[in-house]
């Protein structure tokens, strides 16, 4: 039976430049390296899953009292500038077999 096998390559988009992202720090010694608030150990993905899964911003802001109100908004369009990368997939006909 003929199966697809893809190959995804990822390539940077310019719709939200890097430098527009005044928050979001990166450090090798902070999250080995992670988006990070402010230099402080809390990550950009933290927030968006915390949002994504139903926390308020002030319910965020009660739990992470280092963070500011500006730092939950600068992590959404940083996950939408991750998100914009446009992806290519390569399909290749390959042989799949079952057992």
């Amino acid at each position: 039976m003929a199966g697809l096998a893809a190959t995804i390559r990822l390539r940077q988009t310019e719709r939200f430049p890097m430098q527009a992202f005044q928050r979001i720090t990166f450090d090798p010694q902070i999250m080995a390296g992670q988006a990070c608030i402010g230099g402080i150990r809390i990550t950009a993905a933290l927030l968006v899953r915390l949002i994504a899964r139903g926390k308020t911003r002030g319910e965020i802001l009660a739990e992470y009292p280092d963070l500011e109100p500006e730092d939950i908004q600068e992590a959404l369009p940083y996950a939408a500038w991750l998100a914009s990368d446009h992806v290519h997939v390569e399909c290749a006909a390959r042989s799949v077999s079952r057992i």
